[in-house]
């Protein structure tokens, strides 16, 4: 009976190790935290790699700076309820395999993070929160409530005493056409001294990359033309349009003037939504996060100097 107790012994001993193993090999070596988030040395590593590519100066202090802004903006957009879910990391990542304007470099990122998983966590993901961020910030009613009172009450002056657009400072005043927006007065450059201020050196931008960035802004142009265009369509001259017009980043209250050929007059009073950087650092600084190598991010603090004040909740 002494063998078969041993054998089972012999088993639990071994199964004991082999878990004890797997498990030891399963934790990885992790340089900070935010609440369930952790950043692994090989996340670090990976981004080190990628900005080396471009050659960045003290790429693993800026790469480190890097993944923990990522980190903290995506614990508010969760805590904003708008969540960077895995699925709009694979639909980024779709968008800039179609878009890129140098393939060859994608590449070369793809190769340095070597599966799926790590390219969406170090490059798309930290490609995409602060835009993500931003997008939700500018369509948050709440956050902008403030700035959309103004501009409604502005609206309401101006529906009464129209001639008050010309005296406010943001009144902005363009030809529009099928052709896109042609500013009334055109501004006199000294080229001389902008010829000082300019980089000078040799294009090396290839030109199908030229090419590409050119329909890209020609695509976005268009779109916002047919917009105003249809905004002012049935306005008679001297006329508001009926409501404040939201645009991305401004809320806008525009008044058609008059045609002259195929070209229509527009005024109109630009409202910035709120600030969407102070707002970000605001909420970075009260994210809390747990630093668990001292020795990098004291580096990283040292080489840049706003990070401080920025994670003010590390510790």
């Amino acid at each position: 009976m002494r063998y078969p107790i041993l054998c089972l012994w012999v088993l639990w001993v071994c199964t004991s190790c082999s878990f004890t193993e797997k498990k030891t090999l399963a934790v990885p070596s992790c340089l900070l935290a935010i609440e369930q988030d952790s950043l692994t040395e090989a996340q670090w590593a990976t981004r080190v790699a990628i900005l080396k590519l471009d050659k960045v100066p003290n790429a693993e202090n800026v790469a480190l700076y890097q993944l923990a802004k990522m980190m903290a903006m995506q614990r508010i957009a969760q805590q904003q309820g708008y969540p960077l879910l895995p699925q709009y990391l694979q639909l980024e990542s779709h968008r800039i395999d179609a878009a890129t304007l140098l393939p060859e470099k994608l590449a070369q990122i793809k190769a340095l993070c070597k599966d799926t998983l790590m390219y969406q966590q170090v490059f798309i993901k930290e490609s995409l929160a602060e835009r993500w961020l931003s997008l939700q910030f500018y369509k948050n009613e709440k956050l902008q409530q403030e700035q959309a009172a103004k501009t409604v009450k502005l609206f309401g002056e101006y529906l009464v005493h129209p001639e008050k657009m010309d005296k406010d400072s943001s009144m902005y005043e363009f030809w529009l056409s099928d052709n896109g927006i042609e500013p009334i007065e055109k501004i006199k450059i000294d080229t001389a001294t902008i010829s000082k201020i300019i980089d000078q050196s040799p294009n090396t931008k290839p030109k199908d990359v030229e090419a590409k960035m050119a329909a890209q802004q020609d695509q976005q142009q268009a779109l916002t033309t047919e917009q105003l265009m249809t905004a002012v369509e049935n306005l008679k001259p001297k006329q508001l349009y009926p409501t404040v017009l939201e645009l991305p980043q401004e809320f806008w209250i525009l008044q058609y003037v008059g045609q002259k050929g195929s070209k229509k007059r527009v005024k109109v009073v630009r409202i910035p939504k709120a600030n969407f950087s102070l707002w970000l650092e605001k909420e970075i600084a009260q994210t809390p996060i747990k630093i668990l190598d001292n020795k990098a991010w004291e580096a990283m603090l040292t080489t840049i100097p706003t990070a401080k004040a920025l994670f003010a909740n590390a510790r």
